[in-house]
């Protein structure tokens, strides 16, 4: 326990505290978690992709970890060069990579399995 904490107890129990325990909670703690407050976030995310966390958790009036958490794990979505995209490929996505993979695959078999070989590859981010 650091010092701040021990002088604020002492402070406590001189004004006249008498237990140790907890003090009960006026009220439940505030979620920001809710349907409501998922469609604000995403409806605030694609109307400008270019803002950053905080600026989404004044706008919307919830914290910064609410916010983070709203995007990373509710909508699935990462920061790619300053944009929030879905990390989900739509199916036009989907198809495009299979029609490219297969493009390779092919290319590879004329060239006897060498292709392959001479490839580079990396993450997008």
């Amino acid at each position: 326990m650091n010092v701040k904490n021990v002088r604020s107890w002492v402070r406590q129990f001189k004004e006249g505290r008498t237990s140790c325990d907890n003090k009960p909670k006026q009220s439940q703690p505030c979620t920001s978690w809710s349907d409501n407050m998922f469609k604000r976030v995403e409806k605030v995310v694609l109307e400008d992709r270019l803002l950053s966390v905080e600026n989404i958790a004044s706008k919307v009036g919830i914290s910064v970890g609410s916010v983070h958490t709203i995007l990373h794990e509710d909508l699935r979505m990462r920061k790619v060069s300053s944009r929030s995209v879905p990390r989900m490929l739509a199916d036009d996505h989907k198809a495009a990579r299979m029609a490219i993979c297969q493009a390779l695959l092919t290319r590879d078999e004329g060239l006897k399995g060498t292709l392959f070989s001479s490839i580079v590859t990396m993450d997008e981010t």
